[in-house]
């Protein structure tokens, strides 16, 4: 009997450790409240006859390595039969568990398009905002390193990763969460995913030294992209072969010369919502897209406009079909060279537009967050099975149905990504 209490006096405490590690960013008062949860869950009082106590949860941080170590201990006592003969009534029994949470370096994009205002779900821009100020509770200021990235026609960076030492600053990315400003349909933002996510890539390769043990990019939309950003060439009276960067955009539908749908720009690639002087809305005027994604000027050539695959973007027609599938491109390429460095990627899809078709192709946008996480339910979808990349990190998708399902979605990434740490 005692030694079935060891064991499961063992078990429940390695469940309590963990679950007092993934609450400890709260302090060790919240680290105490999980483990007492999760040890009463998995060691009810009267197993075999005997009476658990949970003991001490103590909570070290260091914060020059980054790591937090979470100490549990616990005892039982085991009542006797016939060793009572010989004046033994019970047999206390203890164990102990320590779990070393890892550094953590993690940039945070979030979609601030008009859709989250005015879309299909109406305006859920309060519960978007809530929503990513408890996801960014959940970790450790003092240990963790957070970026925050926006975008819309382009993207910002409100609060860079510290380059340096450990932490962020918790209330200051709350601040900035605040301050989201999203478009409305008379004045809409387009969706330049591939821009937020270069630059939390950026972010995460920025610190050269001292990184974490664990990178991870947190990337939340609500729909598939229609916009990218490189440098271009002009023609005509508002270019004379003059060089321009930012962003063009190709609309959410086919193409119609009567509306708002069809392809335009620039608009500055560094800001969500501002269009380049009398370049905005000239884009008939680009003499031909570039080869490659360079809106910096840099003369990098990683990541390549023109593939001839499935989604086909073969010539430099400055046309929705191109502008549309290059967007794509770009995030997908992008996604699996920060997975080559072992960075990992969760994806976060708000909405049922991600899963109706869009685009030249009629593709689904889902799809692609999936291919982006490198999510292994792709092993069970008979479409998307080949594309799982089996040598390259896997991370997780959540697709959130309506608003009211974004904390699940929130806390699944959070708990995929603690269990990471760990």
């Amino acid at each position: 009997m005692a030694y079935g209490v060891k064991a499961k006096l063992s078990s429940a405490l390695d469940a309590a450790a963990i679950a007092a590690a993934k609450a400890s960013s709260g302090g060790e008062a919240q680290a105490r409240q999980a483990a007492d949860k999760f040890f009463a869950a998995n060691f009810p009082d009267g197993y075999l006859g005997s009476h658990p106590a949970l003991g001490e949860v103590r909570v070290a941080t260091n914060r020059d390595t980054g790591t937090v170590s979470v100490t549990v201990d616990s005892s039982a006592t085991v009542p006797t039969a016939f060793m009572r003969v010989l004046g033994m009534d019970n047999i206390e029994v203890a164990a102990r568990a320590q779990v070393v949470r890892q550094d953590l370096d993690m940039a945070f994009v979030v979609d601030n398009t008009t859709s989250l205002r005015q879309g299909s779900l109406g305006d859920v821009t309060d519960d978007v905002i809530r929503s990513a100020k408890a996801f960014i509770d959940k970790f450790n200021q003092d240990t963790d390193r957070v970026a925050l990235i926006k975008y819309a026609y382009g993207a910002e960076v409100p609060v860079e990763i510290k380059k340096s030492g450990r932490g962020f600053e918790k209330n200051r990315i709350r601040r900035e969460i605040e301050r989201f400003n999203f478009g409305t349909n008379s004045n809409p933002n387009f969706t330049n995913s591939c821009e937020g996510f270069w630059r939390a890539k950026a972010q995460l390769e920025s610190i050269s030294t001292n990184r974490s043990s664990i990178r991870a990019i947190v990337f939340f939309t609500d729909g598939a992209p229609n916009t990218f950003s490189s440098t271009f060439v002009f023609d005509g009276p508002w270019g004379d072969g003059r060089t321009r960067s930012g962003s063009l955009r190709s609309g959410d539908n086919l193409p119609d010369p009567d509306n708002a749908n069809r392809e335009s720009g620039l608009w500055d690639h560094t800001r969500i919502n501002s269009s380049i002087g009398s370049f905005h809305n000239f884009s008939r005027y680009v003499r031909r897209l570039p080869p490659y994604y360079d809106p910096r000027r840099t003369g990098d050539s990683e990541f390549r406009l023109f593939y001839p695959g499935s989604r086909r973007a073969t010539s430099s027609a400055v046309d929705y079909d191109n502008i549309n599938r290059i967007s794509r491109n770009l995030l997908e390429d992008m996604a699996a060279a920060a997975r080559r460095s072992n960075i990992y990627v969760f994806t976060l899809g708000l909405g049922s537009r991600l899963r109706d078709p869009s685009g030249p192709d009629s593709e689904n946008g889902e799809d692609l967050l999936l291919r982006m996480a490198n999510d292994r339910n792709m092993l069970g979808n008979k479409k998307l099975a080949a594309d799982f990349r089996a040598d390259e990190v896997s991370g997780l998708y959540c697709h959130a149905a309506d608003e009211s399902e974004l904390d699940a979605c929130y806390d699944r990434l959070a708990s995929a990504i603690m269990r990471l740490t760990m």
